[in-house]
């Protein structure tokens, strides 16, 4: 029983810990996009990973990447 307790903890605290790193992630990215936000890449860029750790991330529909290159003129396969 106490091995089966221990396994539990383990996988709650992994569990507490990831949802913590997610959330210090969003925080540092927010924190970036404020303070990146005169430069139209680094904006479109960090708005773009903010959507993605928001927390209604999959009713959100994403810019497919080829078009946000195209947008910001950063494709490297046209000259």
């Amino acid at each position: 029983m106490k091995n089966l307790l221990a396994k539990y903890k383990q996988w709650k605290n992994k569990r507490y810990w990831k949802k913590q790193q997610l959330e210090y992630l969003r925080v540092t990215l927010l924190t970036d996009h404020r303070w990146l936000a005169n430069d139209k890449t680094a904006d479109a860029l960090t708005s773009r990973y903010l959507s993605i750790l928001s927390e209604d991330w999959y009713k959100l529909e994403h810019e497919d990447v080829s078009k946000l290159r195209d947008r910001l003129g950063l494709n490297p396969f046209i000259k």
